[in-house]
């Protein structure tokens, strides 16, 4: 059995006792369950996390300076979502016995379901630069074609 793990956050504020704290809660559940159940159940979606969004006091007047922020920033909110998933990590490709809502015991390999985001947190998971548009180089008749960019 698949088990797809669907995963949603949004950047929020936390002004109060917290001195103006960004950073991204981050929630969770398995992707299998009927509608009706994942809507009136609490236990449908948990909450996995809150991962941090480093700020700066420094104005990057030098690009290599904010490329090596940028770059922290990248990899700091990626080796945070890994820390969050090495626990199920093992079990994305050797099944795990699980004890199922109908009271039995399936196989099940976990993997990434839908990540419901929005556009600043989109363009931070795929690498993309935000506000650019990413647009296809292959030909529209040959889009299996490898496109070599220099």
């Amino acid at each position: 059995m698949f088990v797809p793990i669907v995963v949603g956050s949004a950047k929020t504020t936390a002004s109060i006792g917290t001195g103006n704290v960004d950073f991204w809660p981050m929630y969770g559940g398995v992707g299998n369950k009927k509608n009706g159940a994942r809507r009136s159940h609490g236990d449908g979606i948990a909450l996995l996390a809150f991962l941090a969004i480093p700020k700066s006091t420094l104005f990057f007047h030098l690009v290599d300076e904010c490329n090596e922020f940028c770059k922290f920033r990248y990899q700091l909110f990626h080796s945070s979502i890994r820390r969050v998933f090495d626990s199920v990590r093992p079990y994305m490709t050797t099944p795990r016995v699980t004890h199922c809502a109908d009271q039995y015991f399936r196989r099940a390999i976990y993997g990434f379901g839908p990540d419901i985001a929005d556009y600043p947190e989109q363009a931070l998971l795929t690498g993309i630069v935000q506000g650019y548009c990413p647009i296809c180089l292959s030909p529209a008749d040959d889009l299996d074609r490898d496109i070599v960019v220099s």
